[in-house]
């Protein structure tokens, strides 16, 4: 099959990618990445509203008016601007739910943001190690095939039955057929990690740059956790919320204005402010902002316990993941290989059969393959377990 002909340039794919700085690059180039930001600037501006006050007002009057007793006529005018205060006295307080509330915007933005970077990058792993599956079972096959035709000669020398000859040729037709799901794997990673960026037409992967299997990760303290911050910063808006809706004065007005009556000149000025202790709007507010610092509380201990046994579960996935991949890269996959390089020599020497070297080979087929399908399951649990710890991958986890 042909990779090239698979992969084909559409007018919505601008860029290219092949190793994995390349596409860190592309995915902060990306749409899904600029959508985030320009959701997290509106939900800043909206926040900022929150200490600002409405614009005074500006009233104009004009009167005509006409005496029905006196031939006499004049004209009555009057102008005034007034304007209401929310909370005059608790700036303070207010300055800080903006802080806070901003606060958890900006920390939400950059967990998402480094989530995507994780799930980006473990699709990398991935298509890596569907490649190296692709390639080193299309090496097998080749040296399957070519033991096929040795196979051949020795049932035709009775050496083996037909019955034999014709197993390991189902074998091999078998492989063959693995490889051709090896290569459409390798092409599916490819389009899904395309789709995952969205602005970036990948061909084909380098995988040089893939750091070693380690049986477990260094975790961050639990506050340390961009979820876990989130919550603080919104427990921090909370506490000032419930300290705004505990001052005697909820709002405050003003109004002053020019009246111009006849032969009279009046200077008007006046202050307001709501009777909050006659009506039960004032304690609904306070029993909301409560309720709502509690609920944050119980939340932050949930998202604790939660993150600690999602941990747990994981590093333990992932060590028994490594244990098995150090298994069969250490000790099992190079025990075949020496039993295939012994078992060859003894063919060719004449004191072994060639069904023992055709035995040995698909051991080693079978522990190789094995091992590289092991390897990829470690990778993902790798990086769910970054995701689930919030883990910095950082310079390649060095």
């Amino acid at each position: 099959m042909n990779l090239n002909a698979f992969l084909v340039l559409t007018l919505s794919l601008s860029l290219y990618a092949q190793n994995l700085d390349e596409i860190m690059q592309a995915l902060h180039q990306s749409k899904k990445v600029l959508s985030l930001e320009s959701q997290a600037s509106a939900k800043t501006e909206e926040n900022s509203l929150f200490n600002t006050y409405e614009a005074p007002e500006i009233e104009l009057g004009v009167v005509h008016a006409e005496s029905t007793v006196e031939s006499h006529r004049w004209t009555e005018y009057a102008v005034g601007v007034s304007q209401r205060l929310e909370h005059p006295f608790s700036s303070k307080s207010k300055n800080n739910v903006v802080s806070m509330l901003n606060g958890s915007v900006k920390q939400n933005l950059k967990h998402d943001i480094h989530v995507l970077e994780l799930q980006t990058t473990s699709k990398y792993y991935s298509a890596c190690m569907a490649k190296e599956l692709n390639a080193k079972a299309t090496i097998l096959f080749s040296n399957q095939n070519k033991r096929l035709e040795q196979m051949y000669a020795a049932y035709k020398l009775g050496e083996v039955s037909k019955k034999d000859y014709l197993f390991y040729k189902l074998d091999i037709l078998g492989l063959q057929k693995d490889v051709s799901r090896y290569q459409r794997a390798y092409l599916v990673e490819l389009s899904n990690l395309e789709k995952h960026l969205d602005n970036t037409l990948v061909r084909d992967v380098e995988c040089k740059d893939l750091v070693e299997p380690k049986r477990e990760l260094q975790f961050n303290e639990l506050q340390d956790h961009g979820e876990v911050k989130e919550l603080a910063y919104q427990l921090q808006a909370a506490n000032s919320m419930q300290s705004i809706s505990d001052t005697n004065i909820d709002a405050l007005g003003y109004s002053f204005g020019y009246e111009k009556e006849y032969d009279v000149d009046r200077y008007v000025f006046g202050v307001s402010m709501p009777l909050s202790f006659a009506s039960s709007q004032k304690e609904k507010i306070q029993a909301k902002n409560l309720y709502t610092s509690t609920s944050l509380n119980e939340s932050k201990e949930a998202l604790h316990t939660s993150l600690q046994a999602k941990r747990k579960s994981s590093s333990l996935r992932l060590a028994t993941y490594f244990d098995e991949y150090a298994l069969l890269e250490n000790e099992i996959v190079p025990l075949s290989e020496e039993l295939v390089k012994l078992a060859e020599f003894a063919y060719i020497s004449g004191e072994g059969s060639v069904l023992e070297s055709i035995t040995a080979a698909r051991g080693y087929q079978e522990n190789l393959l094995d091992m590289l399908k092991m390897k990829k399951e470690y990778y993902k649990e790798f990086f769910d377990l970054h995701i689930i710890a919030d883990l910095d991958f950082g310079e390649r986890n060095e």
